[in-house]
């Protein structure tokens, strides 16, 4: 289908290893069969595109198109789409090749990579949803073994409904997401770390204890097993996966046979605790005792499960957030005169650690 889309349009790239940030015009391309043209008016930056620009990290060629999470207008349609209609406000992960990152005017992504907005959602709100919420679910199903019914609140109590399941990072996007989700799926012993000022919004989303990270590392390890009445965990979601900040501080907690699921990439840091480099390679994440089993979370991988691709951006967000069910993060809108001030400010306050308890966002089509 034609639309009225430029020939051209802006993007913002990471020109080299360490550089600054570009904004380059690229061709606007078509929509294939299974496809659609978004005009992206929201994107929300993550940790994740500091680590390609700084680092390097899963960049293919330089330069790099960044951005995964958005919020657009469908402006045209492949042959075969029909669960979409142009005019639709859409959201959607969308990590892949350069045309579907979302750091641009204008991205061409497969239909089932989008749902739509519900009226009821706030389209910034709606932009920090789609990839933290997508790798909350997939780091339980896929890598926890966290059963979840697509239709939530659950119906029924899971089997194992009131084990001690660990969320470090609680207060963190993916981290409150997490905890949203098991509540709804009828899990009650969600234990968490986080900041003691997130604590009133963290239980009311289904954190039965909060856990001050930043106490003492005996009172941080007393502190979690009281709150397992002394067991050790067989479950563990690491919102942050940090060698000294996060795995150190639960690292001893963690039962033999249970299993640690860490966002990645995992820092490294030196004795003075600054980041020297990002372990993302399949290993032994955090040198766990014997026993426990790491795991890297890859949220683009969640598009193997077919059914889950089928139906996690398509149907279940919309429905999840358009009813209240689960919330979505509070927001805070980065200003700047140009797109590419706006990607650079936001890069700048995830690096500085300036962020805390919300998610940014930044309008793209200004």
């Amino acid at each position: 289908m034609t639309s009225n889309a430029p020939s051209h349009h802006a993007a913002i790239v990471a020109t080299r290893l360490g550089g600054p940030l570009q904004t380059i015009t690229v061709p606007t391309p078509s929509p294939g069969p299974d496809e659609v043209l978004v005009r992206v008016l929201w994107a929300s930056p993550t940790p994740f595109n500091n680590w390609q620009k700084d680092f390097g990290l899963a960049v293919a060629e330089w330069p790099a198109f960044l951005g995964e999470n958005s919020v657009g207008t469908v402006t045209a349609l492949g042959s075969d789409v029909t669960s979409l209609d142009v005019g639709d406000v859409v959201f959607g992960y969308t990590h892949g090749p350069p045309k579907v990152q979302s750091f641009q005017e204008y991205i061409v992504v497969p239909a089932r990579r989008l749902g739509r907005v519900p009226a009821s959602l706030d389209p910034r709100a709606a932009a920090t949803v789609p990839g933290n919420f997508i790798t909350a679910w997939w780091s339980f199903t896929h890598y926890l073994g966290v059963g979840l019914p697509y239709d939530l609140p659950a119906k029924e109590k899971p089997a194992r409904y009131d084990e001690p399941i660990l969320i470090w990072g609680g207060a963190t996007s993916v981290g409150q997401y997490a905890i949203q989700i098991l509540k709804q799926a009828g899990y009650t012993n969600v234990i968490t770390a986080a900041s003691p000022r997130h604590s009133i919004l963290l239980k009311s989303y289904g954190a039965r204890i909060i856990i001050d990270y930043r106490a003492p590392l005996a009172d941080v390890h007393a502190a979690l097993l009281d709150a397992a009445n002394g067991q050790k965990y067989m479950k563990v979601l690491d919102c942050v996966g940090h060698d000294k900040k996060t795995i150190a501080l639960y690292r001893d907690v963690v039962a033999a046979g249970g299993t640690v699921a860490l966002l990645l990439p995992v820092q490294i840091s030196d004795e003075k605790g600054e980041v020297v480099s990002a372990q993302s390679v399949d290993s032994d994440f955090g040198d766990f005792p014997e026993g426990v089993k790491s795991v890297g979370v890859r949220t683009h991988f969640y598009q193997t499960d077919e059914e889950l691709y089928e139906k996690l951006q398509p149907e279940v967000m919309p429905r999840l957030f358009g009813s209240g069910v689960i919330k979505p993060n509070a927001f805070r809108v980065v200003e700047g005169e140009s797109l590419q001030e706006r990607v650079d400010e936001s890069l700048r306050h995830l690096r500085e650690g300036l962020v805390s308890g919300e998610k940014l966002v930044f309008a793209v089509d200004a």
